[in-house]
């Protein structure tokens, strides 16, 4: 589910590849300010979203590591280790004179569980028995 949002910085497109099992990568396009984009700040929880982002934002985990915002336009990414299950996504984005972004498009994260890569332990105790008849 990628819900596309007209915030008030800019079209923000908040985007995941699963690179492994359990590492996420989430990538969005840092949006325009006239001012410039200062800092940024994403959470994600197991619950969806809902009609109240705000309520859901005060439950939802942060992510911390997120890269200093580059100039508007280009791609920023950090890596998120999930176990496997689904998870919904948002960030917001702040300017020097301390506006923020309105929320985000809501990005929908479904990790799989890891394949069984494990063959069974080999027999050791293979023999023979010759019956009479």
């Amino acid at each position: 589910m990628l819900r596309v949002a007209v915030t008030t910085l800019a079209l923000i497109l908040l985007l995941a590849t699963t690179t492994e099992a359990t590492q996420v990568t989430m990538r969005w396009t840092v949006p325009y300010d006239d001012v410039g984009v200062t800092n940024s700040t994403m959470r994600y929880s197991p619950t969806p979203v809902g009609a109240d982002t705000s309520a859901w934002w005060q439950t939802a985990y942060p992510i911390y590591g997120l890269p200093v915002p580059g100039p508007s336009g280009t791609r920023d990414s950090v890596f998120v280790q999930l176990q496997p299950g689904t998870y919904y996504f948002n960030i917001l984005h702040g300017d020097s004179s301390g506006n923020w972004s309105s929320w985000s498009n809501v990005a929908e994260v479904i990790v799989p569980e890891l394949p069984d890569t494990t063959a069974p332990f080999r027999v050791q105790d293979l023999d023979y028995y010759i019956s009479e008849p």
